[in-house]
């Protein structure tokens, strides 16, 4: 006896409200930005949306899809954290108030990729799957139980091994400073006071033309400055502060402004400020 339960399905991102309405886009890949911006894999329209107003990225294993939305838009979650989570289907989106998206399950095309379905279509046997589905309820039952369990540690976050020394945080800053500026930020301009969160970043970038010789110097800097906020949210968490630990976290956004460019460690404490404000909501 087989079991066909795993069908070949894939995600897809569709505007259901709004003036954009039925546009859409399929996950595929390691990353979907959709907003306004030139460079959105989803362009839209609506006034009150802004670029790269919403990200959808692979997570790490290249399975489970994650999203972001960005902190110079208004954007309103149907469930879950209005920052970061998983994408599932059945998940929504509204965007400036007006423009609504809806996270659906669709079956793949057949020229997809079998890496971009969420199911590979196979039938399993039944002596297999049983063991299989019964695995995953334990795992999701520990999962569970350790969301639930009161005082909390760092040990299961991802910026843990740049608190602990355990891994240096200079070559993910390198990716950081590669993507250089985000498009909100450039519009800001580009003085550098010493007041501004962003001051060091924008004086790297800076340097590169006036000062090649100051770059290490300031990229150090940056990396002592990155580091403070991340021992900061662990420091707060021990103390089972786990908001004021997100929020110190949160920083990072403004002292790394790359907007939704290629930046381990803004994608890393995306995803720990997201768990501890589901821990600090629980407290």
């Amino acid at each position: 006896m087989a079991l066909g339960f795993l069908t070949a399905k894939m995600l897809r991102a569709e505007v259901t409200g709004g003036i954009d309405l039925e546009s859409g886009i399929l996950l595929t890949g390691e990353r979907i930005t959709i907003g306004t911006g030139p460079g959105d894999d989803l362009r839209l329209g609506a006034q009150n949306v802004v670029a790269g107003h919403l990200t959808l990225q692979r997570a790490r294993g290249g399975g489970q899809w994650e999203y972001f939305t960005s902190d110079r838009g208004h954007t309103a979650v149907s469930k879950g954290n209005p920052r970061t989570g998983p994408v599932r289907p059945g998940l929504s989106f509204v965007l400036g108030g007006e423009t609504r998206i809806d996270i659906l399950s669709v079956p793949a095309p057949a020229d997809m990729q079998k890496a971009d379905a969420t199911g590979t279509g196979t039938a399993v046997p039944l002596t297999v799957a049983l063991p299989l589905m019964g695995a995953m309820l334990v795992a999701f039952a520990l999962y569970i139980g350790t969301l639930s369990g009161g005082t909390v540690g760092s040990g299961g976050l991802r910026t843990t091994p740049w608190f602990e020394g355990t891994s240096g945080v200079e070559a993910a800053l390198g990716t950081c400073l590669a993507s250089g500026l985000s498009p909100e930020a450039q519009a800001l301009g580009s003085a550098a006071t010493k007041g501004q969160p962003d001051a060091l970043f924008r004086a790297y970038l800076a340097a590169e033309n006036a000062a090649p010789g100051r770059r290490s110097e300031l990229k150090a800097d940056l990396a002592s400055q990155v580091l403070g906020l991340i021992a900061d949210a662990h420091l707060l968490l021990r103390e089972n502060k786990a908001l004021e630990a997100s929020r110190s976290l949160r920083r990072l956004e403004y002292v790394l402004p790359v907007g939704n460019g290629d930046c381990p460690i803004l994608s890393a404490a995306r995803l720990d400020l997201a768990i501890l404000e589901l821990w600090g909501g629980q407290n």
